[in-house]
């Protein structure tokens, strides 16, 4: 290989590491965490207007709701931090029932799943519990107004007592993007 060459490809090499690295953008979801999608995602924060209630300022310590869109699919996040002096290790919650029983409660009638199996990841304290559901045949799965209602993946980031409920709602589980913010909020799992 001449030197010509390889300044070539180790310079086409380098413009691809650059712009892969330009392309990517994070997101901030609350609690410390933050997610990379690619740069066709938007998102949005905002302090949860239920923070704005004496009562909730006595029993979070903070709230806020993050929403993040690209065409074809919508992630909804209700972040919460409960107020406690127990450690996040000694918080003891069976994440993957809890995540059953939400999308049973939320989307027993639209889903085709009667028996959601969650997928769960453990890593330190920090446990990520999630189910993906299709609707019936003439039905759709409703996160909120605007979304699309073709698949959605729901569940719960939790750290003691620090939650995140997330919802991705997209026209089909198969898309990319469903599949890129899956990845990037439970599997890969954003700090």
């Amino acid at each position: 290989m001449t030197a010509l060459r390889r300044s070539t490809i180790l310079g086409m090499a380098a413009v691809l590491l650059v712009a892969g690295k330009a392309s990517a953008r994070d997101f901030s979801i609350g609690g410390g965490i933050s997610v990379t999608l690619d740069e066709t995602w938007t998102g949005t924060s905002m302090q949860n207007p239920a923070m704005k209630f004496g009562g909730m300022k006595d029993m979070m310590d903070e709230a806020t709701e993050s929403r993040l869109r690209r065409p074809g699919t919508g992630v909804l996040v209700s972040y919460m931090k409960f107020k406690t002096d127990k450690p996040a290790k000694d918080i003891a919650v069976d994440d993957g029932a809890n995540v059953v029983k939400a999308a049973k409660t939320i989307y027993g009638t639209q889903a085709a799943e009667e028996q959601p199996v969650p997928t769960i990841h453990r890593k330190g304290d920090t446990v990520r519990a999630y189910v993906t559901l299709h609707p019936r045949p003439g039905a759709g799965l409703n996160v909120a107004p605007g979304y699309p209602t073709g698949c959605v993946t729901t569940g719960t980031i939790r750290l003691g007592a620090a939650i995140h409920n997330v919802s991705i709602a997209s026209e089909s589980c198969e898309s990319a993007s469903h599949q890129q913010a899956v990845a990037a909020i439970f599997e890969t799992g954003g700090q």
